[in-house]
């Protein structure tokens, strides 16, 4: 048994030790003596021991990879350093603590040689003012969304984490490559917080066809509608028409999607936090700045005017027509099913088909009932499976509205999917430094790009519920 293993072992054991310690002096009815408070401060002192050695050891360990790397490596100018790789083998806990001591020496404090070997192993400089690293490819993504859109509900964050860790999803990640230039390998836990809060907190992005490409160039989304096009019956011996009659040709169009600049603002994070728990800090920055990222892409691409933001998909769905409710601010199953009909049956079949609307307008359509006193929303809950409204699931988008004026449209249904988000795979980060020094807290900033809008070529394939 290597050293190493060695002090692993003895920790674990250590570990048991101070809790049965721990349970013998605190039950119940129980006082303490002097030898057990004895006992106690060795264990404790055995194990504090043990821990710091195990991490020399780790330390060393680092080092010695880092040195066994190519010759000079170390931190050059920032292209050296993206496009640079140690060529050793690089864990998780590396990534963790290079991403904490880069966060500590923004803050003006000297690295541990534990955190210098870490950042040196991964290729990160800590003195650079940006991170930059890649967001999953497209399908990782699309992976990622099969698994939101299968667990609808509580356990939506765990499954997603889980599938994020699973051995082979992380296989594939460990493939992926950048362009030219090369990017830094973020913290698994950094990316998946990312990630995971950007699906959890934009209802329209779990659905949405997201593509994720390498630049930010103006991309064209060929179109094509040929849904009223169909052959012809020819008698016997019957020839065929000569060249261009009946000619049918189908309608061929081209969405534009463009890159938006999306920034998170500064997300203020206690300075304690930072200096008591460095190697939670991916953990941490990737769930602020996914939550806030994707409320608003989510925003944005529900209700964007298209004019130097995405075109929203409720904005886009009104475009291709709407129908309105009968009865003024009440939604009935008689408006759900004229919408539901209101879209080609084309459009009704086939993956990302669904109804969306907000959380508030969704517990108005659950109160509805058939002729025989029968909810129309079935739960999928008690069958791990999504909710649903006459066959078709439902999503929920608080980026929608939750009234139902004339100008309001509270509803919409069709094939979800068509709508198109494309991201470009660089995301940058910041610290803001000395902005909130009066508060002793940091500030953190991401930018990202993106944009959306709904594919159509003629005929809509989703279309709104309008209020009256």
């Amino acid at each position: 048994m290597s050293k190493l293993a060695a002090l692993r072992e003895k920790r674990k054991e250590l570990a048991a030790g101070v809790r049965q310690q721990a349970d013998v002096m605190n039950a119940d009815g129980y006082t303490p003596s002097a030898e057990d408070q004895a006992k106690w401060e060795k264990i404790n002192g055995d194990y504090d021991a043990t821990l710091k050695a195990l991490e020399r050891e780790e330390a060393v360990g680092r080092i010695e990879a880092a040195v066994a790397g190519p010759a000079g490596e170390r931190f050059g100018s920032p292209v050296e350093h993206r496009s640079g790789r140690s060529g050793g083998s690089v864990s998780e806990y590396d990534r963790a603590v290079a991403l904490g001591a880069w966060v500590k020496r923004q803050m003006g404090k000297r690295l541990t040689t534990e955190q210098q070997a870490a950042c040196s192993a991964t290729d990160i400089d800590p003195n650079e003012k940006e991170f930059i690293f890649n967001l999953l490819p497209t399908s990782a993504t699309s992976d990622l969304q099969e698994v939101a859109r299968a667990n609808p509900g509580r356990g939506r964050l765990s499954a997603l984490r889980s599938r994020f860790d699973h051995v082979d999803f992380r296989a594939n990640l460990s493939n992926q490559s950048g362009p030219a230039g090369g990017y830094l390998i973020p913290p698994a836990s950094l990316l998946r917080e990312i990630e995971i809060n950007l699906l959890a907190y934009g209802g329209l992005l779990e659905v949405a066809d997201t593509i994720t490409t390498q630049t930010g160039e103006r991309m064209g989304w060929p179109t094509t509608d040929d849904t009223f096009n169909k052959g012809r019956r020819l008698g016997p011996n019957a020839a065929t028409a000569p060249p261009g009659a009946n000619t049918k040709e189908p309608k061929f169009g081209q969405v534009y999607l463009d890159a938006y600049k999306y920034t998170t603002d500064a997300c203020l994070v206690p300075y304690e936090l930072i200096e008591d728990a460095i190697v939670d800090v991916p953990k941490l920055l990737g769930s602020l700045l996914g939550v806030r990222l994707g409320r608003i892409l989510n925003d944005e691409c529900t209700t964007g005017t298209g004019n130097s933001m995405p075109m929203g998909i409720v904005t886009a769905a009104v475009l291709g027509g709407s129908t309105q409710i009968v009865k003024a601010g009440q939604i009935g199953a008689d408006d759900i099913l004229n919408l539901y009909h209101s879209v080609d049956p084309a459009y009704r079949v086939g993956d990302g088909i669904g109804f969306m609307m907000h959380d508030k307008i969704l517990l108005q359509v659950r109160k509805l009932k058939d002729g025989d006193g029968q909810y129309l929303f079935k739960s999928g809950a008690d069958y791990g499976k999504p909710d649903t409204l006459f066959g078709e699931q439902i999503f929920i988008n608080q980026s929608m509205t939750q009234t139902q004026t004339s100008t309001d449209y509270p509803m919409i249904f069709g094939q979800l999917g068509k709508y198109k988000i494309r991201r470009v795979r660089e995301m940058r980060m910041y610290r803001l430094e000395e902005r909130y020094r009066d508060t002793d807290q940091d500030g953190f900033l991401a930018l990202i790009r993106a944009d959306g809008n709904l594919l159509t070529a003629g005929t809509p394939p989703v279309k709104a519920l309008q209020g009256k």
